[in-house]
């Protein structure tokens, strides 16, 4: 199972549209899945997915 967390950074600066989303670097698609919950993401194409990392998510903006 992976958890996803917010940074201060992302929570002060994030985008608020899938347009900023890619204007920001945020073009890699993934889904991401626990359990029930399935997220829908953007992240940046050299992420490190075994860190914490920032994403966008695509359902909720």
């Amino acid at each position: 199972m992976t958890i996803l967390q917010n940074s201060k950074a992302a929570k002060s600066c994030s985008p608020s549209n899938h347009q900023e989303a890619v204007n920001d670097g945020f073009s890699n698609p993934v889904i991401a899945e626990a359990d029930a919950f399935e997220l829908r993401l953007l992240i940046k194409p050299d992420q490190d997915l075994r860190q914490k990392f920032e994403a966008f998510d695509r359902d909720e903006q």
